[in-house]
């Protein structure tokens, strides 16, 4: 398939190139022939428009057109040429699609293809900290560490601790997969105290095990903003809303780290298929069906029947659409009509007033922009 990529000269130098030439290289990797230019090539199979605001008054048949956001009534309208136009318009979600179809655009027109992400970008690990001695008699618990390391994968966790007689249990955390970090007491116990808080806000969780009265350094984690991992014993328990994973046993405590390690890897997931490679297999599959007459069948080739957000957010959605419908009509005032009859009122009164008038008015407005 020869594919022309159409990349106005006054979207270079950033996002819009930037996926224009992944979305090319891509395209080629999977045997398209692929050009890049600034306008539409005449015996191209498809031309591709990457920017709807900047498209010619006429389109050359198999062109689609790609609609980023609507956010006011004059690219409201420029989105309203594209679909009446080209022969589809890829849009870059659900909501935008569904925003169109409610402006009255017609829904067989319009598919999208969510953007896609470089790779290299690598979740870091979630920051356990810790801030106590350990005891021969084994008071603080820690045994419930060493389990948790003998039962669970902790490769997604940096355990950074501050203490002495944390070796043996360090150890077994690395075999776990886990990154772990001691810093030994010193002898001025001052010293020591000050790097603790200098390092508690960035811990993303404050951990600790034992079951007296308490941990002073839950007290500083909290200050901090940090969320804490702890019993419901002793002062913590009249801490307002303190404890932010409460556990008694080790059963609990492993459930917390599940269920944080979890939390993080949904975001993850939510992003893993998003690559360029799939961006351009997207776009193709949606290309081969303009080509061979199947532009109906694409809400089931890409699984677009709904429009419903994936991510789940349709509740309040619809209100919020209509709210910004009325939006549109106010932020188009605001960003051109007003400048414009700023600017028509400005020339006429240069051509009515004297010229020291004018001059006057001139440096006033100036005056009150600055």
């Amino acid at each position: 398939m020869k594919c022309n990529l159409v990349l106005s000269p006054n979207n270079r130098g950033w996002i819009i190139e930037k996926m224009c030439h992944r979305l090319g290289e891509e395209l080629t990797g999977l045997g398209c022939e692929v050009s890049i230019g600034d306008a539409a090539l005449q015996d191209a199979d498809i031309n591709h428009f990457m920017m709807f605001t900047l498209i010619p008054g006429s389109l050359p048949a198999r062109s689609t057109v790609a609609i980023t956001h609507i956010d006011d009534s004059k690219r409201l309208e420029h989105a309203r040429r594209a679909v009446e136009t080209a022969e589809l318009v890829i849009c870059m979600s659900s909501m935008t699609v569904k925003q169109l179809v409610n402006d009255g655009l017609s829904r067989a027109k319009m598919c999208y293809v969510l953007p896609a992400l470089d790779d290299g970008m690598r979740p870091r690990r979630i920051v356990i900290g810790l801030t106590t001695k350990l005891y021969s008699d084994g008071r603080k618990r820690e045994s419930l560490l060493v389990r948790l390391a003998k039962e669970m994968d902790l490769s997604g966790f940096h355990f950074d601790i501050f203490g002495t007689g944390w070796d043996d249990v360090a150890s077994i955390l690395r075999q776990a997969g886990a990154f772990v970090t001691v810093t030994v007491d010193g002898k001025n116990a001052q010293e020591d105290y000050r790097r603790i808080r200098e390092r508690i806000p960035h811990f993303d969780y404050y951990l600790y095990l034992g079951l007296d009265e308490g941990s002073m350094g839950t007290l500083d984690a909290l200050a901090a903003g940090v969320k804490t991992i702890a019993p419901p014993k002793g002062f913590h328990v009249d801490l307002p809303h303190g404890i932010t994973h409460p556990f008694w046993e080790y059963t609990e405590l492993r459930g917390v780290f599940e269920s944080i390690l979890d939390e993080r890897n949904r975001r993850v997931r939510a992003v893993k298929n998003l690559s360029w490679r799939a961006y351009a297999e997207r776009h193709l599959l949606i290309w081969r069906a303009m080509l061979e007459g199947r532009t109906g069948d694409l809400p089931q080739l890409l699984g677009q029947e709904s429009l419903d957000p994936l991510g789940g957010y349709a509740e309040g959605m619809e209100a919020h659409m209509a709210g910004e419908r009325r939006r549109l009509w106010l932020r188009t005032l605001m960003r051109h009509r007003f400048p414009q009859a700023r600017s028509f009122i400005t020339r006429r009164l240069k051509r009515w007033l004297p010229v020291a008038v004018t001059a006057r008015l001139t440096r006033r407005s100036v005056g009150k922009n600055v």
